[in-house]
């Protein structure tokens, strides 16, 4: 197979695109309350230098993703039983990404249609599309991934005179033990979430300047979510904390104020562009790993079985989506924090040690 590559911008979009997926959608921590701007703040920029951290890796291995420079320092025993588990830690993250989608789109748009049936249209596009390969992935998110700031934006310029910005106040009001919960969240999901570009990097065509796009590509979505976040609490106040999703409780008062009448067709646009992103990078990372561990070249054999255990997972994860929300918020930091940031600190040290020791 021919090697594929994406440039500078194509990355940066992609690393755009996957974290404003599902974290559009569950709205960010509701513990941290009107504070979840800061929450964002701290865990945001925490999860712009993880990233930084990740991309160390692709420095020392420029030819090689997660799963083979990880059997490079962990020797091929040790090595292929850490690569089990981050193929199973994407399938899994997949699995709850397709899950959320079906939920928020039966929900809110599709009440007569069986979630089965959407979820199943997402993935046979995710299919089509990895099978092309990251490149046709990255290209799609070139032209894609640009609309889903530009809707939000225009969803909160139409609200400008709904803002009251003392809904903000008193800050810090619960201390600031909420606030460090909520940022521990945000640096789990979905910023730690972005240690799946391991298996992007080796793809980039153009290495100059690489660097400086990954860590501004996550502040911009640093920068843009604490915007976002400060406008839904000066339009929402505390309603916000109570809200499933939103910026669907946002799209609806512009309906309500006469704007426009079908405002949230657009926000739905929104939705599928942002997880289809999100998915592509999570489907493609657990194919690959599935080629690694076969010591397979050609990963196309494995895109259809990948995709297909994807999307059974998501049937069976979770019962509604208030258990969804729950296990997003209270669960997944602490587990998904093993593999964004205990396993690659554990790696990051046997590989100085090693190094150490060679020279």
């Amino acid at each position: 197979m021919n090697k594929q590559s994406i440039s500078n911008l194509q990355l940066g979009l992609l690393i755009i695109g996957f974290l404003l997926g599902t974290s559009i959608i569950m709205g960010g921590a509701p513990s941290t309350k009107r504070d979840s701007w800061i929450a964002l703040i701290i865990g945001g920029t925490s999860g712009s230098f993880l990233l930084l951290f990740y991309y160390y890796f692709y420095q020392q291995f420029p030819k090689l993703n997660l799963f083979q420079y990880q059997r490079k320092i962990l020797g091929p025993i040790l090595g292929r039983l850490v690569n089990i588990l981050y193929l199973w830690f994407f399938i899994h993250l997949a699995s709850n990404t397709l899950a959320y989608f079906g939920g928020l789109m039966s929900s809110l748009y599709y009440q007569r249609t069986e979630p089965f049936i959407l979820i199943l249209f997402l993935m046979l596009t995710i299919i089509y599309a990895t099978n092309l390969g990251i490149e046709v992935v990255a290209r799609a998110g070139l032209i894609m991934i640009p609309v889903i700031p530009t809707l939000l934006l225009l969803v909160y310029v139409l609200l400008w005179k709904e803002y009251n910005f003392e809904f903000l106040l008193p800050i810090a009001e619960n201390g600031i033990k909420p606030i460090l919960n909520g940022a521990l969240t945000i640096l789990a999901f979905p910023y730690g979430e972005l240690i799946a570009f391991c298996v992007i990097f080796p793809h980039l065509n153009k290495t100059k300047s690489s660097k400086k796009v990954v860590f501004i590509s996550s502040l911009f979505v640093v920068i843009f979510g604490i915007i976002l976040v400060i406008f839904d609490t000066a339009i929402l106040n505390d309603a916000r904390e109570m809200s499933l999703y939103p910026l669907n409780d946002v799209v609806r008062l512009i309906n309500v104020l006469g704007f426009f009448e079908r405002i949230d067709a657009s926000v739905m646009l929104i939705w599928v562009i942002s997880v289809f992103a999100k998915l592509s990078i999570l489907a493609y990372s657990a194919i690959i790993g599935f080629a690694d561990l076969f010591n397979q070249i050609d990963y196309r054999p494995f895109v259809i079985p990948t995709s297909a255990i994807i999307l059974a997972l998501s049937l069976f994860i979770f019962d509604d989506i208030i258990q969804m929300r729950d296990f997003a918020f209270k669960t997944w930091p602490y587990y998904a924090l093993i593999f964004e940031l205990l396993i690659p600190v554990l790696l990051f040290l046997i590989y100085l040690s090693i190094h150490r020791r060679r020279s």
